[in-house]
């Protein structure tokens, strides 16, 4: 009997990367980006040229987070947070007007923004 992961464990074999953006629009402005399975420059570059490179704090591997099952399968991931405190992280008043707004979208990777 075939097994109800094949599908996406097909999908998964033709994936080159999860970027995993948590909790963004919220905090002291400054973003953490944890890197897995590609070097760090490869976000550093990114931030330069979207011109966030001075607020960025770059790590490697979150132990926790959607991005955990894709780096386990091998699959790089980048994951960004923004930084400081989100009293509402994961509680019911989480909502789009607790939050804040991602006032711009930018990937340096054509067709991606």
């Amino acid at each position: 009997m075939k097994s109800h992961a094949d599908p996406a464990l097909t999908l998964l074999t033709a994936t080159n990367g999860m970027i995993n953006i948590d909790h963004a629009g919220v905090g002291n402005g400054r973003l953490t980006v944890g890197v897995t399975g590609l070097d760090k420059s490869v976000a550093s570059e990114a931030g330069q040229a979207a011109g966030l490179s001075d607020k960025l704090d770059l790590y490697g591997f979150f132990p926790s987070g959607d991005h955990v099952p894709f780096k386990e399968a091998g699959v790089p991931t980048i994951t960004v947070v923004s930084g400081g405190i989100h009293p509402h992280f994961h509680q019911p008043t989480e909502r789009a007007d607790t939050t804040g707004s991602i006032r711009k979208s930018y990937s340096p990777w054509p067709g991606m923004s």
